[in-house]
């Protein structure tokens, strides 16, 4: 039997693999390496567009689960709760939130409740490996 993921709703939440869901030791050196220049690194020309203007940005976490360190950097960098939208199809992933998540919408991904060109930036983490969906529909 394949053991369950440390990091997803039906892991072990104590693992010390899942601290990022839950705000642990380590999760400032995670967030720096993902969204801060640093040791000469310079992050890609589009997340300093993004980051430059996150009051303004509205951003759908796609497949969201119970969260990411992605949408919680954005958060802290300044992207404000109301302009982040969680989207799962299991309303069980939004029983336990670690960071603002205003809009938690229960949908299937393939048939999103928004009008075209809502969003700027459209975020997913393992939403077409974790599940069987199309990637072309998805798109």
């Amino acid at each position: 039997m394949i053991p369950k993921a440390p990091n997803s709703p039906k892991g072990d939440p104590t693992s010390r693999f899942s601290g990022y869901h839950h705000n642990k030791e380590g999760m400032t050196a995670l967030m720096q390496m993902y969204f801060e220049e640093a040791n000469g690194r310079v992050i890609s020309p589009f997340l300093k567009h993004i980051f430059k203007n996150l009051p303004s940005v509205r951003v759908l976490d796609l497949g969201s689960g119970i969260g990411s360190l992605f949408c919680q950097g954005l958060l802290h960098y300044g992207l404000p709760p109301e302009n982040l939208y969680s989207v799962d199809a299991d309303a069980r992933n939004f029983a336990h939130d670690e960071y603002p998540r205003l809009h938690k919408i229960v949908a299937d991904a393939r048939k999103l409740p928004f009008d075209k060109e809502f969003f700027d930036l459209v975020y997913t983490h393992e939403l077409l490996g974790d599940n069987n969906l199309d990637f072309t529909n998805v798109l």
